[in-house]
C-alpha cells in the first residue's frame, strides 16, 4: 500500500485491517525488480486491464503461438480432415449444439430427420396455454407429453451430475448434460469446459464410437439430486463439437509477429471496451464542468438517484414554484436516468443470454470464443459500472484522483480551527462514499482550475485555498488574485506553476522567515508558521497592477462573483441536509462534514 493511500484518506488502523478488499485494491509492493501493482488495475474499471491484457493475452499466447487449436464438429473431424492433419492432434468434447441453435442452422442437425414442431419452442411452459389448459407446474415429462414430443429418460442420484445439469441448463447451454462421446469426462466451469479425458483424432477413423457425430437433443430435467431425471429427444439429434489441439510448428519470425498481434489485440480490446463505457455510461466529471451540468450528471449516480426518485415524486405531488426552476430539469433527468438504467439492465441480460448461440454457429476456434466473451463481459461490466457510479475523469483514467478537498482540524495546536486539506480517492474508496459526501466532494472539485479554463483567453479571478510562500512572498489562505491571459496563448506558466496577479492579501517576508515557512507542510497547512514571521515582516505597498507570482494551480480555486444555486436546489430536491449556495466564495461555500464523521468512513 502506498504512503498516499494511508496518509491521505486517514482510515484508522483498526478499520483498515478489517477492510481486506480495500487493502487488496490498494496493494502496490516492489521487491527488487518485481513490482506488484494491484492498485494500477483500478484504472478504467478494475477488470479491464487484468482481464483484457493479462488473462486474455496469456490465453491467446498459448492458443495461437504455443499451440494450434480449432473447434470441429464430429462430421468434419471424420470426413474432412486428412490423416496428416490428424496425426498429432488430440481432441476432447467441448459442447453439444442446443436445439434452438440447431433449428436455425441445419448443418447442426442430423441429415434426413424431421424436426417436430414443438421442439422449436424455446420455452416449453408455453405449451400449457395451448393444450387443454392443463397445469404441469415443474413436471417436465407432463409438458413433453402435452407437446407430443417423444423422449427417453436418464436417471441419476449423483449430486455432481445434478449440479452439472443445472449449470448446463440455466447458465451455459451446450455444456453437459449430453450423450456425445466423452461428454461425461468434462468438468464445466464459468468460462470453459475442463477436459478430464481426450482422444487421438487419428484413432477415430478406424474405430468410431457411438454419438461421435450427433447425439439426442437435451430437453431439460426435473427433480432433486436424490431422484434426478434428464430427458433426451428420440426424434432430434444435434451436432457434437470437439476442441482439437496440436503443438505449433511456425517459424521464429512467425511467432514474433504473432506475439505482436496478441499484444496489439489486448490493447485494442482495452480501448474498445473503454470507448463503449464512454458512449453508454455516465459522463466523467472534470474541473471545467459547470455546476448546473454537474447537477444533471451526479443525479445519475445510483447513490444520488436513490434520493432523487422520491424527490421527484415529492416535487410532482407538491408542485414547485417558478423560483425553483431547477426542479423541472431535475425531475426530467431523474426519469431519464431511471429508464436508461432499466433499459441497459435488460439489454445486458439479453446479450448474455443470446450471444452464445451466435458464437456456436459462427466461431471456429476457442480463441475466437475467448476473444468475443472477453469483449462482451468487459464492455458490459464497464457500462454497468459507469451507469451505476459517477467518476471524475482523472479517477477513471488513472485509477486515483488526488484533487479533492476536505475540511479537517488543524494539527498545529489550534483545536477549534479547521482548514482545507487535499484528499485522494481511488475507484474502490470512491464507491464507498455516501450520496452527501459525493455531492460535497464533486461540487467542491469543479471549483478547481481546469485545463480548458487555463487555456482560454478569459481572465480568471481566483482565491488561495492553501498557504504558500513563493519568491519571498507569503500568500495566506483567502488571498485574491487574477490569472491574466494572453490572447491566443491562455495563462502564463513557469514550469508547472501559473502566474497570478495578486492585488491584496499577500505580504513580503525576509529570507529567514521564508526558510522557516518552507520547513512546514508543503501544502501550506500552516505547520511551518513561525512567530518570527510576524516580527520580521517589512511594510510593503503593493503596486496598482498587483504582484505577479507563480503559484501551483492546485493551491487555487475559482472566485465566483455571481451566486450559483445549483447545489442548493439539488440538495433541497433530494431531501438531504440543506446547504447554502456557492455564493462567490467557491470552496468556502461548500460545507464539509465534521472530520470525525468523515474519518469513520
Amino acid at each position: 500500500m502506498t504512503l498516499a493511500s494511508v496518509v491521505v484518506v486517514h482510515i484508522p488502523e483498526v478499520d483498515q485491517a478489517d477492510d481486506w478488499v480495500s487493502n487488496f485494491w490498494g496493494l502496490d509492493v516492489q521487491r527488487g525488480p518485481v513490482r506488484i501493482n494491484i492498485k494500477g488495475w483500478q484504472a478504467m474499471g478494475f477488470i479491464l486491464r487484468p482481464l483484457g491484457l493479462f488473462v486474455l493475452g496469456g490465453f491467446l499466447f498459448v492458443s495461437q503461438i504455443v499451440l494450434q487449436e480449432h473447434v470441429y464438429s464430429g462430421n468434419w473431424l471424420q470426413d474432412e480432415l486428412t490423416e496428416n492433419e490428424k496425426e498429432h492432434m488430440h481432441c476432447y468434447f467441448m459442447e453439444q449444439v442446443d436445439r434452438e441453435t440447431a433449428v436455425k442452422d441445419k448443418e447442426k442437425l442430423m441429415k434426413g430427420q424431421a424436426v417436430p414442431e414443438f421442439l422449436t419452442i424455446t420455452n416449453l411452459h408455453n405449451v400449457t396455454y395451448h393444450m387443454h389448459h392443463r397445469n404441469c407446474l415443474t413436471n417436465r415429462a407432463c409438458k413433453l407429453d402435452l407437446a407430443g414430443i417423444n423422449y427417453t429418460k436418464v436417471h441419476t442420484t449423483d449430486v455432481f451430475e445434478w449440479i452439472t445439469a443445472l449449470w448446463g441448463d440455466h447458465i451455459r447451454r451446450g455444456a453437459p448434460p449430453s450423450q456425445c462421446h466423452l461428454a461425461n469426462q468434462i468438468q464445466p466451469v464459468p468460462a470453459f469446459n475442463v477436459p478430464m479425458e481426450d482422444f487421438a483424432a487419428l484413432e477415430m477413423k478406424t474405430d468410431e464410437p457411438k454419438h461421435l457425430r450427433f447425439a439426442p437433443a437435451y430437453l431439460g430435467a426435473d427433480g432433486w439430486w436424490w431422484n434426478f431425471t434428464m430427458y433426451f429427444s428420440t426424434e432430434m439429434q444435434t451436432a457434437c463439437h470437439y476442441e482439437c489441439v496440436a503443438w505449433g510448428d511456425s517459424t521464429a519470425v512467425e511467432k514474433l509477429l504473432e506475439i505482436g498481434m496478441v499484444l496489439g489485440g489486448g490493447y485494442a480490446i482495452l480501448l474498445f471496451a473503454n470507448e463503449v463505457g464512454n458512449t453508454l455510461g455516465n459522463s466523467l466529471v472534470d474541473r471545467d464542468m459547470k455546476p448546473a451540468r454537474l447537477a444533471e450528471v451526479v443525479i445519475k449516480d445510483f447513490r444520488v438517484l436513490y434520493h432523487a426518485i422520491p424527490g421527484a415524486i415529492r416535487a410532482l405531488w407538491n408542485g414547485s414554484s417558478r423560483s425553483e426552476n431547477f426542479f423541472g430539469n431535475f425531475i426530467l433527468v431523474t426519469a431519464q436516468a431511471t429508464i436508461w438504467m432499466l433499459v441497459k439492465a435488460w439489454c445486458g441480460v439479453y446479450v448474455i443470454l443470446t450471444y452464445r448461440s451466435l458464437v456456436v454457429r459462427y466461431s471456429e476456434s476457442l480463441a475466437d470464443r475467448g476473444l468475443i466473451r472477453c469483449l462482451i463481459y468487459v464492455s458490459l461490466f464497464n457500462v454497468a459500472l459507469r451507469t451505476v457510479f459517477c467518476f471524475t475523469k482523472d479517477m477513471w483514467n488513472s485509477g486515483e484522483d488526488n484533487g479533492f478537498h476536505k475540511m479537517e482540524r488543524s494539527e498545529d495546536g489550534h483545536r477549534g480551527k479547521k482548514e482545507k486539506h487535499l484528499k485522494s480517492f481511488d475507484l474502490y474508496k470512491w464507491m464507498k462514499l455516501s450520496a452527501t459526501e459525493v455531492l460535497e466532494f464533486l461540487f467542491d472539485y469543479i471549483y478547481n482550475l481546469g485545463k480548458e479554463e487555463l487555456e482560454s483567453d478569459e481572465d480568471i479571478k481566483v482565491k488561495m485555498i492553501f498557504h504558500a510562500t513563493e519568491d519571498q512572498w507569503e500568500i495566506p489562505v483567502g488571498a485574491e488574485g487574477i490569472i491574466r491571459k494572453t490572447a491566443g496563448y491562455g495563462a502564463t506558466f513557469e514550469g508547472s506553476k501559473v502566474f497570478v496577479h495578486f492585488l491584496k492579501g499577500i505580504r513580503r517576508v525576509d529570507e529567514r522567515s521564508r526558510r522557516d515557512s518552507e520547513k512546514g507542510d508543503p501544502k501550506g497547512s500552516g505547520k511551518g508558521s513561525s512567530p518570527r514571521r510576524d516580527q520580521d515582516q517589512k511594510s510593503y505597498k503593493l503596486p496598482v497592477n498587483g504582484v505577479k507570482i507563480p503559484v501551483d494551480p492546485t493551491y487555487l480555486t475559482e472566485k465566483n462573483e455571481k451566486t450559483d444555486d445549483a447545489q442548493e436546489y439539488l440538495m433541497k430536491f433530494l431531501g438531504l441536509e440543506k446547504q447554502p449556495p456557492a455564493s462567490g466564495v467557491g470552496y468556502e461555500a461548500l460545507p464539509m462534514q465534521p472530520a470525525e464523521d468523515m474519518e469513520s468512513q
